[in-house]
């Protein structure tokens, strides 16, 4: 007998999304959405590839929020995915809901925080898996992981890595999460 698995809803718009998906789709019950907003062409083409069901989007509305309440979420995860979540958003769906950010926080706050990290001359890159709050990345941190900067590393390939780890981490908060681990304060 099969057991019911977990629902996840997944927010992403790029690779580090589909790096997610890949590291999910075994354990849990995912529904997927893209924004319209950067929406990358290989995202929206593998999972077309793959068969996979997923639901475009212009914006994290009522309409949206009402569909996505009757459902059973144990998590929704955002993952390089570019619109906010309004608060009413955040109310319902309570402490339920994470970023994976790539950078480290408070400093790297905001949009394109592997590209500053780069251009600061960074020695180290760290990335961060937080609680999303209504203020843009001011949640809880769940987990930070940090690797060393090649002299030989450009954001591709900072990337790459990101997406290979970020997979990992997210298993480990989602072990926080069920065993009802709290994350830190920034």
């Amino acid at each position: 007998m099969e057991t019911k698995k977990d629902k996840i809803a997944l927010f992403f718009n790029s690779e580090r999304g589909i790096s997610v998906y890949k590291s999910l789709r075994k354990n849990y019950s995912l529904d997927i959405f893209l924004s319209k907003k950067n929406l990358k062409r290989k995202v929206k083409t593998f999972l077309k590839k793959k068969k996979i069901k997923f639901k475009v989007i212009d914006k994290v509305n009522i309409k949206l929020i009402k569909k996505m309440k009757n459902k059973d979420y144990f998590l929704i995860i955002s993952s390089g995915f570019p619109l906010i979540f309004p608060e009413n958003f955040l109310k319902i769906f309570k402490n339920r809901v994470i970023n994976l950010h790539a950078g480290p926080l408070p400093e790297y706050r905001g949009g394109s925080p592997l590209n500053w990290q780069i251009i600061n001359g960074e020695k180290m890159i760290t990335i961060s898996i937080i609680q999303i709050s209504k203020k843009i990345d001011h949640g809880p941190i769940y987990s930070e992981k940090s690797f060393k900067l090649k002299k030989s590393d450009t954001i591709k390939t900072v990337h790459k890595k990101v997406n290979y780890i970020f997979p990992y981490m997210l298993d480990q908060v989602i072990f926080k999460i069920k065993n009802k681990i709290k994350p830190k304060k920034q």
